[in-house]
């Protein structure tokens, strides 16, 4: 891994768009908590963790947490494709798969996954996951013609 530690600070201090639904959230207040160990292996490669560039998770209404199933960080630099980095039993790996970076610069994005996390938030969890929207999406998906 040769990764460029400035040009990386320097882009998360860019103006980036952070998504602001409520499991992103509960990533940005919850994970350094969780996780510091994977917090200073970001913060040592120069991302911001509270700036992830995707993130794909779903909501564990049982015990009220949301498991993460990929956060994704764009780091500039080389990583080797087949290099794998395990921490804190999380998997760390150059991601195969994400949306167009639009950036030009030598960089590749990284994949964090199995993150899991309790309920952080002042928000009720049932709040903000409603069982009627799941409920509203599964019917519109799945919505028959008459």
């Amino acid at each position: 891994m040769n990764v460029n530690i400035e040009k990386t600070k320097d882009y998360y201090k860019s103006n980036l768009e952070v998504c602001s639904c409520v499991a992103c959230e509960n990533y940005i207040n919850t994970v350094s908590q969780t996780y510091p160990e994977l917090v200073d292996f970001l913060q040592s490669i120069g991302v911001d963790y509270r700036k992830p560039f995707e993130t794909f998770w779903l909501e564990n209404r049982e015990d009220q947490s949301i498991y993460y199933e990929g956060i994704q960080y764009v780091v500039f630099g080389e990583w080797n494709q087949d290099f794998m980095y395990s921490l804190d039993n999380i998997r760390i790996f150059c991601s195969g798969t994400h949306r167009v970076t639009n950036i030009n610069d030598k960089h590749f994005v990284i994949d964090i996954d199995d993150i899991h996390l309790k309920w952080g938030l002042q928000k009720e969890f049932s709040e903000a996951f409603p069982p009627i929207k799941k409920k509203n999406l599964i019917e519109k998906i799945f919505r028959r013609q008459k």
